[in-house]
């Protein structure tokens, strides 16, 4: 690989004979050798491709080529070299001696990259005239500590990068930056320049600095309806992001109206920042309070208005009419209450705007060269309110100068800020974006806005709103006439909901007699009525755009009765009983039968629903027989008595007990035993077992 003699910096492919494969490197535009090619697939094509068996990376992984330590070697040769870093995954340049040193030691990064890494195509490579790029913090928020290299001084210096965009003058370490760098201070020299250059130093060509200001735009080609700007980043902390050079349409000639108090209030918002953002011939014009697009035909009468500093803001009494009634040079501007006689100041249309007050020029970003103002926080609202998995941003206006840094604190602890960290962000003006908001972010927020002046906070208050929610209960509820139904409908939420209930669409009026609503939102009915039966609807509201609702259905039943077709019942043994259970018809009821207490149990005894059958009547069946009507936790009863008459028993025909269970001699059949006849007689007479 031979990289030429020139200056450029033209990507190409070479084929390393060593690694079998093409590597991509850095062609300086002239000279070189035939072993130089635009594109990779050329490359292969005439060289051929890597071995696919096994991947450079996992070969020199197997190998451990790529975790050896970075070896400098004895001798005093300082050669630009490359090492790969286990640890951070990177290939870091240093200063080789030139003997001695092991295999972790690549000419390029390029080939560090290709060798040691599994993803070498998602890795931004370090080019020799980045050395010379002025420092650039990106656009994003973060604050890591990187390393630039500064031509003027020849040296690395420290700087906080954002996390984003930025240049190639960007080291992790002092020693990544003057092992890459070094050289340039020992090519070029140090700048010594008196210039302040907002935009940095031309460079020669030779690639050196020069003291010469660099002018983004002269190099710029726009069309003849365009002009070449300079488009400012906004910063709020050294170093800044470079400005960009860009082509924007020329601003339209027309001048803007002055906007009645009604027209104004009506377009309180920003609909463009320039012309070129607004169609045709329409032009970008200030409402007082806001931006809007606006046709010529529309634009008839006084010139455009400037932005109002908050001291110009104060009237609150209209001092014009029309640019006829102000100075030869004043515009009539409405500062969003009166109309007042403002100078358009010439700051306006320079490089770096105006200053705080509004009409100092400012030398350099960030207010460079305005007039020394200690931070005042401009924004007055104290409190702010968002729902639960919304945005919300919290304004931390300010006005200094030099441009004040913003931190924030949550309930008096630093907040770390960036696009990655839970949702939170500061935004270029300072602002604090909370995006898919939980309870967790409720509290209270300072902001602090400081600069080399002086400080200033200011503490808001975040509520969080959550959307109600339904707490389970049951959906069905089944009362008997008479009790008291009670129908739940607890809810949580943030403001606490308010629970009202409905039927048929209509507000159910609370009357603390028949119903009442407790504290919780439950819904209590006393002496429930069949007529109280049917759907209920709750609504939780607290506030929120859309108030849950939900159904409970009350079923009421009527109160139970049961009657027995007999009271009482005299008759002969042997004869047929037959007894009906009234009840009134419900669902889910159920019937149960007893004998004096106890549930039947006797095989003779026929239990049908509400009907009971004995077909032949024994003595012993004499008894209370009572019919029970069940549905859930209540009952009702009925009862009726059964008397059997049997024949005359002999006499002393008596139950001896202590020497024998009866009822077990009756069922084992032993009643015509010798014994058991005599300890059982009044039982075994009364079954019909003895003549």
């Amino acid at each position: 690989m031979n990289i030429g003699r020139c200056d450029e910096s033209i990507p190409r492919w070479h084929f390393d004979k060593s690694l079998g494969k093409c590597i991509e490197f850095q062609y300086t535009g002239c000279d070189g050798n035939g072993n130089n090619f635009v594109s990779r697939d050329e490359c292969e094509s005439l060289c051929g491709k890597e071995d696919t068996g096994k991947t450079e990376y996992q070969r020199n992984k197997e190998m451990g080529t790529c975790r050896l330590p970075k070896v400098v070697g004895p001798c005093n040769d300082e050669v630009l070299r490359f090492y790969f870093d286990e640890e951070t995954g990177l290939c870091r340049p240093f200063l080789y001696g030139g003997c001695q040193g092991n295999k972790n030691n690549f000419k390029t990064q390029e080939e560090c990259y290709a060798i040691c890494s599994r993803y070498p195509d998602k890795y931004k490579t370090t080019q020799p005239g980045d050395c010379f790029e002025v420092s650039d913090a990106g656009r994003c928020d973060m604050t890591e500590a990187r390393w630039f290299f500064d031509a003027n001084k020849g040296d690395c210096i420290a700087f906080y990068y954002g996390g984003c965009n930025g240049n190639g003058n960007n080291f992790r370490s002092y020693d990544d930056c003057i092992a890459f760098c070094s050289k340039v201070a020992h090519t070029c020299g140090v700048l010594t320049c008196d210039l302040s250059c907002p935009h940095g130093f031309a460079r020669g060509a030779d690639g050196c600095q020069e003291c010469k200001c660099l002018d983004p735009c002269e190099k710029m080609d726009c069309p003849d309806d365009q002009m070449c700007v300079i488009e400012k980043v906004a910063c709020r902390a050294q170093p800044c992001p470079a400005p960009k050079a860009i082509c924007k349409a020329k601003p339209k000639t027309f001048k803007c109206p002055v906007f009645d108090r009604d027209t104004a209030a009506a377009n309180c918002f920003t609909e463009c920042d320039s012309d070129d953002e607004c169609d045709n011939s329409s032009k970008c014009c200030s409402t007082g309070c806001g931006r809007i697009c606006v046709n010529p035909s529309e634009a008839e009468g006084p010139s455009a208005c400037p932005s109002l500093a908050p001291h110009q803001a104060q009237p609150t009494e209209s001092t014009c009419h029309s640019d006829a009634d102000c100075a030869d040079s004043d515009t009539c501007c409405y500062n969003g209450s009166a109309y007042i006689c403002v100078t358009v100041p010439g700051c306006v249309h320079t490089l770096f705007g105006c200053c705080p007050d509004g009409s100092t020029e400012a030398k350099g970003w960030n207010f460079i060269g305005c007039p020394a103002e200690a931070p005042v926080i401009l924004t007055e609202k104290s409190q702010y309110t968002v729902a639960e998995g919304g945005i919300i941003v919290i304004p931390c206006k300010s006005r200094a100068a030099p441009m004040a840094q913003v931190t924030w604190y949550k309930d008096r602890k630093p907040l770390r800020l960036s696009k990655k960290l839970n949702g939170f962000r500061r935004l270029t003006d300072g602002s604090l974006e909370i995006s898919h908001v939980t309870q967790n972010e409720r509290g209270v927020y300072t902001c602090r806005a400081f600069n080399s002046i002086g400080a200033a906070t200011k503490t808001f208050t975040l509520l969080v709103h959550v959307a109600p929610v339904f707490e389970d209960s049951p959906r069905e509820v089944i009362a008997t006439a008479g009790e008291k139904a009670v129908l739940e409908c607890a809810a949580s939420g943030n403001p606490k909901p308010q629970i009202r209930w409905m039927r048929d669409n209509q507000l159910i009026a609370i009357d603390t007699v028949h119903v009442m609503q407790w504290q919780n939102g439950t819904l209590v009915i006393d002496d429930v009525r069949e007529t109280d039966a049917g759907n209920y609807t709750c609504e939780a509201n607290n506030g929120m755009k859309v108030a849950p609702r939900r159904s409970v259905l009350l079923s009421v039943l009527g109160r139970m009765h049961v009657s027995l077709d007999k009271s009482e019942v005299t008759t002969d043994r042997g004869e047929a009983l037959k007894l009906v259970c009234q009840s009134r018809s419900e669902p889910d009821i159920s019937i149960e039968w007893s004998k004096d207490g106890e549930p039947i149990t006797d095989s003779r005894i026929e239990v049908m629903e509400n009907e009971l059958v004995i077909t032949e009547l024994r003595v012993a069946d004499s008894g209370e027989y009572t019919c029970t009507a069940s549905r859930g936790l209540d009952s009702v009863s009925a009862t009726a008595v059964v008397k059997v008459k049997g024949m005359v028993l002999p006499e002393n025909c008596t139950d001896q007990p202590w020497y024998a269970n009866c009822q077990l001699i009756i069922k084992g059949g032993y009643c015509t035993h010798q014994y058991f006849k005599v300890f059982c007689c009044k039982s075994c007479h009364e079954a019909g077992k003895l003549p």
